[in-house]
């Protein structure tokens, strides 16, 4: 599921970048992948506060949903939810 997640950003505007929702666990937390030297985690560690900008159908159903982000480094969770194609979006792959 494709969202633009904004947040993390320090000052007036936060900095809004598009991400895949790999999984929707059973106590409704969206987990997603991005690299651990990312310039997004490096935001959300200092800025949890974080908006993701749904677009349902091609005419209208828009959903925004407000939480915080937290960042994990298991790599069984990593190796779960991991598919080919996210290589694009890491620098060494």
């Amino acid at each position: 599921m494709f969202v633009f997640l904004s947040g993390g950003k320090t000052g007036p505007s936060m900095g809004v970048r598009p991400m895949n929702i790999q999984q929707v666990d059973d106590k409704g937390e969206l987990w997603l992948l991005s690299a651990n030297d990312s310039y997004s985690n490096h935001e959300f560690e200092i800025r949890p506060d974080v908006k993701l900008y749904f677009k349902g159908s091609k005419h209208a159903d828009f959903l925004i949903l407000t939480g915080t982000a937290s960042i994990h480094y298991h790599q069984a969770k990593i190796k779960e939810l991991w598919k080919p194609v996210i290589k694009a979006w890491f620098t060494d792959g």
